[in-house]
Order: structure tokens, then sequence, then C-alpha cells
């Protein structure tokens, strides 16, 4: 007997498996492995990676959108493969994973920037909008009382007379001093130079040693506009975060969030029907921690245990897209043909999958049975030497 690693016979996944081989006529072999981890072993090639049975023309969809929130035990595995396969810069991110999904766990309310920009006002209504919006009211000077609108009566008035001012909307301009004309006047004219401005949110560039030093004019710039700033020896320029896996299955009781490198193999498929999930690129296990996506996939179960991870980073901020991995490319890290097809749904689908021996280890372990004299697949197959019926 000896336990095999289907990663190290050509299989897509790590998952390994006690196998007991007998003989009559000889005494049984073990197939030697044709793969090792980094293709070092005399006559190995590299572990077949995750990353190779991944469809890569489907990312998943944003776990920001998401009409049904992650579980908090996903968000905290996402983020620990953020703090494991991503740049040591991520790590506050991966922070406010772990707080968000606590917090969606307890049915908090969560605002998005998306949310904040329902109430944006595009350039060309802001007349109008001023109009709608912008009334003139009346402040108190004393105790704790807020404004009054001015269609109501005021408050009594004090023998010093001074306890209310008119506070009404206005325009601010950059240039002429500043002088704010009132709403009810033409905008002033707008200078080649642009000194009337909006705002709005849009993508920029903030170099992270900002301003110190009077290192830059400015700090921020529009990433159209001109070229990085300097790329200096410490690279603080810019993110890289890594494909990694994540299995669907949970750790031991004080265990680190399991992770997998995609260029390793899927690790074991299982009879439950849980694959792995997509967050770019890593993958997460359902009841384990984060993998590379250069790594194998772990062990392939019968139930969704796997999700792909697609983290996505940006000068202001960072989008993580998440999707289960499919049957199909679960049958692949388990070594059957893309054009094999499997009768069932989803759910029946990657439970024989999961219950399936891998195909690449199955095959090696026949060639090692079925050599020299001892019968071979095309004995089973020959004529040669079979009496007729006749």
């Amino acid at each position: 007997w000896q336990v095999l690693n289907a990663a190290d016979y050509g299989d897509a996944t790590s998952r390994e498996r006690l196998f007991v081989v007998g003989r009559r006529d000889a005494r049984a072999e073990f197939p030697a492995p044709t793969h090792s981890r980094d293709g070092d072993e005399p006559g190995t090639e590299p572990r077949r990676p995750a990353a190779e049975i991944i469809d890569w023309t489907d990312p998943g969809e944003s776990i920001w959108g998401r009409d049904r929130p992650l579980v908090n035990n996903t968000m905290q595995r996402i983020a620990e493969g953020l703090r494991r396969h991503g740049s040591d810069d991520l790590a506050a991110f991966a922070d406010a994973l772990d707080d968000l999904g606590a917090r969606w766990n307890n049915d908090e309310d969560v605002t998005f920037v998306g949310d904040l920009q329902e109430d944006a006002v595009p350039l060309a209504d802001v007349a109008d909008v001023v109009e709608e919006r912008c009334e003139p009211f009346l402040v108190k000077y004393y105790g704790t009382s807020t404004a009054k609108p001015v269609d109501e009566p005021m408050d009594t008035i004090t023998a010093n007379g001074k306890k209310f001012a008119l506070c009404e909307p206005y325009l601010l301009r950059q240039q002429s001093g500043g002088v704010p004309p009132s709403v009810e006047d033409p905008v002033p004219t707008i200078s080649k130079a642009g000194a009337i401005s909006k705002i709005e949110p849009a993508p920029f560039v903030l170099p992270r040693n900002g301003t110190y030093g009077d290192l830059h004019s400015n700090s921020t710039y529009d990433p159209d506009e001109r070229p990085l700033h300097t790329v200096t020896a410490k690279n603080t320029d810019g993110y890289l975060v890594t494909p990694y896996l994540v299995p669907y299955y949970g750790e031991r009781e004080g265990q680190r969030p399991r992770t997998h490198d995609i260029e390793e193999p899927l690790p074991t498929v299982t009879a439950t029907g849980s694959d792995p999930y997509l967050a770019q690129p890593y993958l997460v296990e359902y009841n384990g921690g984060s993998h590379n996506v250069d790594e194998p996939l772990p062990t392939v179960t019968t139930k969704d245990r796997f999700a792909l991870i697609l983290p996505e980073t940006f000068p202001w901020g960072l989008d993580i897209r998440f999707r289960m991995l499919k049957p199909r490319e679960l049958g692949a890290a388990m070594g059957f043909p893309g054009d094999y097809e499997i009768v069932g749904n989803k759910t029946e689908t990657t439970k024989q999958i999961g219950n399936a021996v891998p195909v690449n280890l199955a095959k090696a372990l026949c060639r090692t049975l079925l050599t020299g004299d001892a019968p071979s697949l095309q004995t089973y197959t020959s004529t040669e030497g079979v009496v007729s019926d006749d």
C-alpha cells in the first residue's frame, strides 16, 4: 500500500489517497512520480497549476454588488487571501473586509461610494437644482435653537435685536476677489483657466509619499494627464495581487484560513459538491483558506467548495470579483478531457466528479501493473489465439 498524490502524476489537484495494489505473479510496484512541486526532481515536470483549468473568460461578479452579501466566514477567508498572496500594502483592505464581513453578518447597514453618487448633481443641472433646493433661512444666535425657514413667523425679538441672521444661497467663484454673486444672477464669466469648478468622483493617482518635503507640487493627478512619478527603489507607487484559491470548507479550531496558489494543483474534489470559489485571482475553500492559482487545486469534493477570487486594485480602492468554480473546471482538475460528458445538474455532476479517481493517477497505476508478461490492455481487445466456436 502507499499514499499517492494525484498532482505527482499530472492531475491539477493535490488529492491524496491510499492505494492497495496486489499481484499473484510478482511483487506489486507503484508508479514513479512524473511531476514534482517545482520540477526539480530528476525526470519530473512541474506540477500543473490550478490556473490551467480555470475559465478566465468568466471573472465572476463584484462582491459589492451582490443581492445577498457573502457570509462572514467567506469574507474572512478572502481577507486572509489578500494578506497571504497580495502585497503588504493591501493589509488595510483586508482589515476592512474583516470588518465588513462581521457587520454584514450582523445585518448592519453599510454605505458604499456608489450609493453616495446617487445625489450627485450634473454641472448642467446646477442652476435648476439650486432653485429647487436652496432656500434662504434664519439662523438664531442664541441657545441651542435650530435654523428656521423664512416662510414661518420669527421667534420673539429681544431688546438688543441682534439674535437673528439671514442666510441665502450663493455661488463662490475663484477670481475677482472671490466676491459671491447671488444665485438670482447669471453665472459669472467662465474663463479659459476654469475659475468655476465642479467636483465629481473620478480616478486619480496619489503618490504614497504625498507632498512630504515638497516632493510634488500637486500630490494627486489624473492618470491620463501625465506620466507616473519617479519609481523609487521601494516601488511604492503600485500594488500587485497574485491569484490564489480559497477552499470552501472550514479550518480546525485555531487554524489560520488556508489559501492555495493557482499554480498548484486543485485540492481534493470531494463527493459533496463543495468546489472552490473565484475572488482575482486566488482560490478560497469553503472550509479552508486561500490557495495560490499557481499551485494545484486542493482535493475536489462532491460539493461546491472552491471559489475564484479576483482582486482588482485601483488608485482609489479595491474591487473583488467572486464566483464558484464550475463542474467542468473541477473535472479538468481531475484529468477529465474537455469533451467528457457527465450527466446531471450542477449538484449531481459535482458529486460524480468528487467521487471519481483522478484520471492521470489511475492511468499511471494501470500502466505499472500491466507490464511485461502480465496481461495488458491489448490482451483484452485482441482476438489472436481465441478459439472460434465454429
